[in-house]
């Protein structure tokens, strides 16, 4: 991270408004026999043993924010969307991978042992595809969302869709 930092020179700042660089969210995870460690951080999903394990202390902002979004028609999404990015990696607001170095000391970690025959990693733009068609299997659903053209109501854009699926 250090060197990123200062390829962007940004190394030296004392930086407010870390808002404004970029942030993603991750997974890693490490299957060791039938053994799965993993951190997270941010809205990535992983689907093993039935279980949907995400990051959730994004979930209630953003949830607030598209209320507002949806509710009104005079609204400026933008703001909304910028005011709820200023909560970002703040003790009041959500953790969220990014260059601001401190991300990393809240990433959420667990492990597990692993009954299923696959391990589904998916970034959220693909878990709000998945959800809205669950009668359909992983191939199936890749192939309907390579096709699709929809574009989010609430970002303007058509979200990030991309799932790993590891066979056990």
């Amino acid at each position: 991270m250090d060197d990123v930092r200062k390829i962007i020179e940004i190394d030296q700042c004392e930086f407010d408004d870390y808002y404004q660089l970029p942030t993603f969210a991750f997974i890693f995870a490490k299957l060791s026999g039938l053994k799965l460690e993993y951190i997270m951080i941010g809205d990535c999903v992983m689907i093993v043993n039935n279980q949907t394990i995400t990051d959730h202390r994004v979930d209630c902002l953003f949830e607030q924010g598209k209320f507002s979004i949806k509710s009104n028609d005079e609204v400026d999404k933008k703001t909304i969307l910028q005011n709820i990015r200023k909560l970002a990696n703040k003790p009041d607001g959500y953790w969220i991978g990014s260059l601001d170095k401190s991300s990393i000391n809240h990433v959420i970690n667990g492990s597990l042992e692993v009954t299923s025959d696959h391990i589904v990693l998916m970034t959220d733009g693909f878990y709000d595809f998945y959800t809205q068609n669950s009668g359909y299997n992983f191939g199936e659903l890749i192939e309907m969302r390579k096709e699709s053209t929809n574009i989010d109501p609430i970002y303007g854009k058509k979200d990030d869709a991309s799932i790993l699926i590891i066979d056990v």
